[in-house]
């Protein structure tokens, strides 16, 4: 029988939270207690830590889906053509620049070229075929994930062994749908590869995009390597633009990464949005400064991501440093 993939999400999404609350309710139980059972959730760590390394090595690549029209033909960044809408705009954010709290429809061909570049309506046809899925997987299992996650932390083993049998059976659920198709991993793996050829500087890819189809995007390389997934974005208060993406690099579904800022105008992209390219090794992610929210590090910043890009680089003109 087929599952209900919204249904099993937020029932454990519920068990998680009644977790929560039971942990509560025990703050003033000795650091002994604590200790003891952080110790017995380190069964629930193991086993979600073997259910990343399964996701990742299975190659099925959930987080690339993207939705789209028809059998799996992607519709551009914003979900139309720029025929059916007009570019969206965004408002400026309060403070001093962070990283937005709300998901606003952002407008990046203000700061480049745009649409105006002849990209097509429709990227290409992508590996997973007509699946009818609604919701994108990357979204239901990465929450699912990094909840079971916070209660290992928390060492309530029980509620992260529920919320991840939970994860793992819309995992299954996911993939089962995708063996009917007879979708091929190795096949998904050589189209990401193609497509990162193919990638494009991501002011002309995403002229008009919200802020929801950027976030859990992967960032890879050159050499097709996860370099991370997008966890946020910055805005130039002055001007509303996306100024800087944040990343979160290291460990899987963002459960153990931390967050690496990036110029936006440093960073290519795939015709249908499905990877973020930055042409960079996986030392250079790790060395990186971390986000911490501070608009008066941008010097800094754009100065690092300047040396790590080396020729491939692009000038930071007509920004204030």
């Amino acid at each position: 029988m087929k599952m209900d993939l919204m249904s099993v999400s937020a029932a454990a999404l519920l068990t998680a939270a009644s977790a929560g609350v039971a942990m509560a309710q025990t703050e003033g139980a000795p650091n002994q207690q604590t200790g003891d059972r952080s110790a017995q959730a380190q069964q629930c760590r193991d086993d979600l830590q073997a259910l990343g390394q399964r996701m990742q090595e299975e190659g099925y690549w959930l987080s690339g889906w993207r939705g789209g029209l028809g059998a799996g033909a992607m519709a551009p960044a914003g979900g139309a053509t720029p025929a059916d809408v007009p570019p969206a705009v965004d408002a400026p954010p309060a403070g001093d620049g962070t990283a937005a709290t709300t998901p606003p429809p952002v407008d990046g061909a203000a700061a480049g070229a745009g649409q105006e570049a002849g990209l097509p309506s429709q990227a290409p046809v992508t590996p997973w075929g007509d699946t009818g899925w609604q919701t994108r997987p990357s979204e239901e299992i990465g929450t699912l994930y990094r909840a079971a996650g916070i209660l290992a932390q928390r060492g309530d083993q029980q509620g992260c062994q529920t919320v991840l049998n939970a994860t793992q059976a819309v995992y299954e659920e996911y993939v089962g749908r995708l063996q009917e198709l007879g979708v091929n991993p190795d096949e998904v793996t050589g189209w990401r590869q193609e497509q990162i050829v193919n990638a494009r500087p991501i002011n002309e890819v995403a002229a008009s995009v919200q802020t929801d189809d950027l976030v859990g995007t992967d960032v890879r390389n050159a050499q097709d390597e996860n370099l991370g997934q997008v966890e946020d974005i910055v805005v130039d208060p002055a001007t509303g633009q996306i100024r800087y993406v944040v990343i979160a690099s290291g460990g899987f579904l963002g459960l153990g990464a931390r967050d690496v800022v990036v110029p936006w105008n440093q960073l290519r992209a795939t015709p249908g949005l499905e990877t973020i390219l930055l042409p960079v090794s996986r030392d250079a992610m790790e060395q990186a400064p971390e986000f911490r929210g501070q608009g008066d590090r941008a010097q800094e910043l754009d100065q690092y991501w300047s040396q790590a890009l080396g020729d491939q680089a692009v000038p930071q003109q007509g920004q204030q440093q």
